[in-house]
């Protein structure tokens, strides 16, 4: 929708939604807030843009009832200092009174506008509010502010006054927000981050900057990648000026639809990291993302959202207690953000990383946990189910529970005091559950090959006699064997493995034999230095539901408790100094005929091969079973000189894989 060329930046008038050019479209987009759920939508253009007062007037009265009936809060736009949106400003428009601009200690009017010079602060102050008391509006977007000092003699204030520009300021968001309860200003604020400690008690909603990239780390979806960036510099500055999280927007923008993996892969995963640390989002240019990709990810998408945004706002009592406990975003970080009040709420774990992370947090004041003494641990994203990572039957204050986060993922779990169960119950997988004449049968579905670990807390006096697992049948010739083992048991608590039916698809490779040493060790190492390992996109795989017939026996034990696994298995190794190293690793594809022939490029299998700095590496060569392929980069169309680097697996058979990498680095430090 936009375009930048030598400074400027350009809206077609036959896509823009604005009062004046394209009103239909406006419509359009507040349809899409009703049915998505969002509540607010800021309006282009701002009263002082405004190049035909009658018809944008009937413009924006006609949307407004159309909002109203959709209950969506239609919004302003201004610039403080300048009045004129740059993005608008067709005519070149400017105030031209000199008299109003900053002055520099030297006597030299430096611009922009003076909030405290009485004259322009009365009149942006009275035009602003009677424009939208006069229309019902319930937002206000501030752009461009730029407060400095100013040693003007004639402004009525103090020389080098800063004072009293952020009074004004203060005095015109007072009178806004009088205007309705539901009143909202949301400043862009990449240009006043100093005044925010101040600002934040008038300005409840804080939009930090336009779209860009902060810092690399491997990725080949741009929209992945401005959302590790916009949370990152949430975080950089709550910790720095103490920005309460609850104020942030995490804006996401889709803007950038040429990434070599297609929007809807990472869709989810860049919605949820940022509410992780705000319950606020606003979505930029949502109307043209629904409008380019399938209609059936359309539907999803659409929902996925207003799913979401109500659970915010059903959980904004505790969303809006935002603490770190985790790491901080970036390579390598295993990220935890805690939003709990007394003994309830949620923890939400995030890993920006192509591979997988451990974490490990403690059931007390440490997470906010300040009430209780047992608790129960629910995911709700991306499953829904009682965690396997916690005790059995509840978790107990000051439990430490150590939770496994996959590549490009987002958990959210639930913490509540410990209801009373009803027994039998599972943890780990979402089940349903049959009584048989002797025990029960648990209906239990996961992803084609996979191994997971699952609680089983029976009635009290009953315990596991024998256990077996298959397939729920369809065609016998497509029903493949399933397994399950019993790990431990106490009383009427045990831990299975059950082992779904056919092979697993890869995702993460982190065990990697390196060369030269014959070193076997698991990818990145603890640095997150040099090759980092490689993570598969788009490998076949389907659910399979496994039918889990648990025979019963009477036990006496009673008041077990099963603790949970608290160490994983790591493969330790010192990597060599050289400049040429040597990756091999091996992996199976599931059975399809063959790999990406049939797709177009945005679905199509692919290994992204992930590297702390790319640009160390001076060349590499890669081999599918002896085989070499072609090695690509993906370009950042935002930042073009990060790069990360992945092959395809169009025409690959399946089987047994051997990937082997020959990297030639600019320093021997790899």
């Amino acid at each position: 929708m936009t375009d930048v060329r030598d400074g400027l930046i350009f809206y077609s008038p036959f896509d823009n939604p604005t009062l004046t050019l394209h009103p239909e479209l406006v419509e359009e987009d507040l349809h899409i807030c009703a049915k998505t759920g969002i509540e607010y939508y800021q309006v282009f253009e701002g009263v002082f843009d405004w190049p035909d007062k009658e018809r944008t007037g009937i413009s924006l009265r006609r949307l407004q009832k159309e909002a109203s009936r959709l209950n969506v809060r239609m919004g302003d736009y201004a610039v403080p200092q300048g009045l004129y949106c740059p993005h608008f400003n067709y005519e070149h428009r400017s105030l031209n009174h000199s008299e109003w601009l900053i002055v520099d200690a030297n006597g030299k009017p430096t611009g922009p506008e003076c909030l405290a010079c009485e004259e322009y602060e009365k009149m942006l102050r009275e035009t602003l509010v009677a424009h939208n008391r006069e229309f019902g509006l319930e937002l206000i977007c501030f752009d461009f502010l730029n407060i400095k000092p100013c040693y003007a003699t004639n402004h009525g204030h103090e020389p080098g006054d800063v004072y009293k520009q952020i009074r004004a300021l203060v005095r015109l968001m007072t009178e806004l927000n009088a205007l309705s309860p539901n009143f909202l200003v949301w400043s862009n604020s990449g240009n006043w981050i100093e005044l925010m400690p101040k600002l934040t008690w008038f300005n409840q909603n804080v939009y930090l900057t336009d779209p860009h990239v902060r810092a690399y780390s491997s990725h080949l979806n741009t929209l992945k990648i401005l959302g590790d960036g916009r949370r990152e510099q949430m975080v950089s500055v709550h910790e720095s000026h103490f920005v309460p999280f609850r104020t942030f927007t995490n804006f996401e923008y889709y803007i950038a639809p040429d990434s070599r993996l297609s929007d809807t892969k990472v869709f989810e995963y860049s919605f949820l990291q940022g509410l992780a640390v705000t319950p606020n989002i606003g979505l930029g240019e949502l109307r043209t993302f629904l409008n380019r990709i399938p209609s059936k990810d359309e539907e999803r998408c659409v929902a996925f959202i207003r799913h979401w945004l109500k659970f915010i706002r059903n959980n904004f009592d505790v969303w809006k207690h935002t603490q770190r406990v985790g790491d901080l975003p970036g390579i390598g970080a295993a990220e935890v953000y805690a939003h709990i009040l007394n003994d309830q709420g949620f923890l939400v774990l995030v890993n920006q990383n192509s591979f997988p992370r451990t974490t490990t947090f403690v059931l007390n004041s440490a997470i906010g946990l300040n009430e209780g003494e047992t608790f129960l641990l629910n995911e709700v994203y991306p499953r829904e189910c009682p965690i396997s990572e916690q005790p059995l039957p509840c978790a107990r204050r000051d439990d430490s529970i150590t939770c496994t986060m996959p590549a490009n993922s987002v958990r959210i779990i639930q913490v509540k005091a410990a209801p009373k169960l009803e027994l039998p119950a599972v943890f780990g997988l979402p089940s349903n559950i049959e009584h048989l004449r002797d025990g029960y049968r648990f209906r239990l579905s996961a992803p084609q090959g996979k191994k997971v670990e699952v609680g089983l807390a029976l009635p009290e006096g009953q315990a596991i006699y024998s256990v077996t697992a298959h397939q729920t049948p369809t065609v016998s010739m497509y029903t493949f064997p399933a397994a399950v083992q019993v790990l431990e048991q106490i009383g009427n608590l045990a831990r299975v493995e059950v082992q779904f039916p056919r092979k697993q698809a890869p995702r993460e490779l982190t065990n990697w034999l390196v060369m030269p040493g014959d070193i076997e060790l698991e990818l990145p190492t603890p640095d997150c230095a040099g090759f980092l390992g490689a993570l598969v996109h788009n490998a076949f795989t389907e659910d399979y539901e496994v039918q889990l017939d648990v025979r019963t026996k009477v036990t006496n034990a009673t008041n077990s408790r099963l603790l949970a696994k608290s160490s994983f298995p790591i493969l330790f190794g010192l990597l060599p100094k050289s400049e040429h190293l040597s990756y091999t690793t091996h992996f199976a594809l599931p059975f399809i005929e063959s790999y990406g022939d049939d797709l177009n490029c945005n679905d199509d299998a692919i290994i992204e091969l992930a590297f702390a700095d790319p640009n160390q590496v001076s060349e590499i060569e890669v081999h599918l079973n002896g085989r070499s392929v072609t090695v690509q980069s993906y370009r950042n169309p935002k930042a073009k000189v990060y790069k990360t680097f992945f092959i395809e697996l169009k025409g690959v058979q399946s089987g047994l894989i051997e990937l082997k990498l020959d990297v030639h680095y600019l320093n021997s430090n790899k």
